[in-house]
């Protein structure tokens, strides 16, 4: 693989500044750290990517700094460039890092959090979402935006802890449907297994204070992609059987089996799919999850000026009755 041109070679290779670049910072949609940043990305693309001769770059430039209208920072322009790159040919692609656990406030009134993958006990990842979920409801966050693009899996019940209050004090899922169904449980800090003989098994306990919420029927806006897969999956399967809930983005991965490890005689250990996941409702989840709002096109969300799933999920809960001015 041949290494990368660095952004400042490639600004200096080509330093081609768009008119539309120029007007969106001087009418202050975008700051000019941002606006400098997107531009020495797409001056180093049209340098470097095969068959650039061929491109239509005004109109690719043009629609990568409309998509990043808003920016405030260099990551808020992520999505544009990841829009740019999948244009330009269909192998070139961002690699960044994705956030861990973020809790904002957006526009004053919704409360968006960052579900990442994590793989261990993740106590601490527990208590991340558990003190994010407490300081937006602090906030007046009236409704929530849960984001899961691009988490991948990991351990499921430290998640499910950490984003409990939003589940209510519930048994939230299943492995199967029926009456031999182990079933997923959140109450007060705690997640895991009431066993299909009664058994209740804790899984994690988070070590901060659980959350109450004031307004337990708060609608809820969560946010999937293609990378949403297995762990992550599971997270939203949860959400998706809770009251006022909509889901938004691209369909997930389509991993919402459940997985059984069986020891071989010399200690190798199969993992064997063994059936699928349902919601509180009993439905189950047999193939990739479908969003109830898909945004199609929309660019990876690195929130959230320029986030139109995002900003699609905002639309909807404005219209919610807890939301409404």
């Amino acid at each position: 693989m041949r290494s990368a041109i660095p952004i400042a070679v490639a600004a200096c290779m080509l330093a081609m500044p768009a008119a539309p670049a120029q007007a969106q910072v001087e009418d202050g949609r975008m700051s000019p750290a941002a606006a400098s940043f997107l531009r020495s990305a797409l001056d180093t693309l049209q340098a470097v990517t095969l068959d650039a001769g061929s491109l239509p770059w005004s109109t690719i430039r043009d629609s990568a700094f409309m998509l990043a209208a808003g920016a405030r920072t260099t990551r808020d322009t992520y999505g544009a460039i990841a829009w740019a790159l999948r244009h330009a040919n269909k192998h070139s692609f961002l690699q960044a890092n994705r956030p861990g656990v973020v809790g904002e406030l957006v526009d004053g009134r919704y409360g968006y959090v960052h579900v990442p993958s994590r793989s261990g006990d993740g106590i601490g990842l527990a208590d991340s979402l558990q003190s994010a979920v407490a300081g937006l409801a602090s906030g007046g966050a009236c409704g929530w935006i849960v984001d899961l693009r691009g988490n991948g899996g990991g351990n499921m019940w430290p998640m499910l802890a950490g984003i409990g209050p939003l589940l209510g004090d519930s048994l939230v899922g299943s492995f199967g449907v029926g009456r031999a169904a182990d079933r997923w449980f959140y109450n007060r800090g705690l997640s895991g297994i009431l066993h299909a003989n009664g058994v209740l098994d804790t899984v994690t306990r988070i070590t901060v204070t659980a959350v109450e919420l004031p307004r337990r029927d708060a609608p809820v806006a969560v946010l999937i992609d293609g990378g949403t897969g297995s762990a992550g999956e599971d997270i939203a399967i949860a959400l998706r059987g809770r009251l006022n809930v909509r889901t938004f983005g691209s369909p997930s991965a389509g991993y919402t089996t459940i997985n059984r490890g069986l020891r071989l005689p010399d200690g190798a250990n199969m993992v064997v799919t063994t059936g699928y996941n349902a919601d509180r409702r009993g439905v189950l989840y047999t193939e990739q999850i479908q969003p109830d709002s898909m945004i199609p096109g929309a660019p990876p969300g690195w929130p959230f000026a320029t986030d139109g799933v995002g900003r699609a999920a905002i639309h909807w809960l404005a219209t919610q009755a807890a939301c409404r001015r």
